[in-house]
């Protein structure tokens, strides 16, 4: 769509005049690219008479950049955690996360580590019950084996996206102890609409229509998982990477943090709140955790909250 060009891209892909978009397709959704544009350009289009459900950018898809007024309403968050965490590294990725969302600035990693298994942070034995949370086709449940020398207790693995939970299940048939779940994490069991994308590599929760590959699945809690369980039972290591639902889904598994205290490893960039709602979560649960952020990529992605 363009305002004064017609014709393809050199993808082939035609453009629209946007005059043309509204005469012959009102009823559209709207993506805008051109984030530093976006305000500009979101304005044209309610002028021109079509509605803000219609209007969506990649700010409201996946963070990227933005301008002031849309990250104002985080200021006061990102203000408190670059209060709260104690550690130089930690404080600089709050800077760094603003600095990309404002200005577009790189982030740069600050550790040559595995994502999830920071060496310093996270002390692995060989009894863990581990909770991989986001199993996709069961890469971190072989970096846990690499990083455990085959040595543990239980793996709890859960994966709401049908493809993904087979191809991991076929892999693992033979271990006893690692089981399967083909189901999300969330605050209690209920079922979900996600959108798919990248072969199911990612899901976003269906907060808006974005494409057809709209599907519904099962979710549900730690807490519930393991309300029979006896406390020796309860995961020791929580890894959640579950496309913006670990806020959810750690208020899922308030017990077991109380209770078992188990370290942590929670990615916190799927949302701009996350550096900050995170954190205060499990603040609220047990003041007792260290907090420490560490950026594993160098991205706006792979930014981990770690706890123990």
């Amino acid at each position: 769509m363009d305002n004064f060009r017609t014709g393809t891209t050199p993808t082939g892909y035609p453009i629209l005049n946007i005059n043309d978009l509204k005469i012959h397709h009102p009823d559209v959704n709207i993506f805008i690219s051109v984030v530093k544009e976006k305000r500009k350009v979101q304005q044209q289009l309610l002028d021109m008479g079509f509605k803000e459900k219609q209007i969506f950018t990649d700010i409201d898809f996946l963070w990227a950049q933005c301008e002031l007024p849309d990250f104002q309403v985080y200021l006061n968050g990102y203000e408190w955690a670059y209060n709260y965490f104690t550690d130089d590294i930690s404080k600089s990725i709050v800077i760094k996360r603003i600095e990309r969302y404002l200005f577009g600035e790189p982030l740069e990693k600050t550790t040559e580590d595995i994502e999830y298994f920071k060496k310093d942070i996270i002390k692995l034995t060989d009894d863990e019950i581990f909770i991989d949370g986001g199993c996709f086709t069961g890469d971190t449940i072989d970096e846990f084996l690499k990083q455990i020398n085959g040595k543990f207790n239980h793996i709890y693995s859960f994966e709401p996206d049908n493809n993904n939970y087979l191809k991991a299940a076929a892999s693992f048939k033979d271990h006893k102890n690692i089981e399967l779940i083909n189901k999300g994490l969330w605050s209690h069991e209920t079922e979900l609409q996600f959108h798919v994308f990248n072969s199911g590599r990612n899901s976003f929760l269906a907060d808006h229509v974005y494409s057809k590959n709209i599907v519904t699945v099962p979710v549900t809690s730690l807490d519930s998982v393991f309300i029979d369980r006896q406390k020796s039972e309860y995961p020791t290591f929580i890894k959640l990477d579950i496309e913006g639902s670990e806020l959810e889904a750690l208020k899922g598994a308030k017990k077991i943090i109380r209770e078992n205290h188990p370290k942590m490893a929670i990615c916190a960039y799927h949302k701009p709140e996350d550096i900050y709602e995170l954190p205060q979560l499990i603040n609220d649960f047990d003041k007792n955790y260290k907090l420490q952020l560490v950026q594993h990529r160098d991205d706006v992605n792979e930014t981990v909250l770690y706890a123990v």
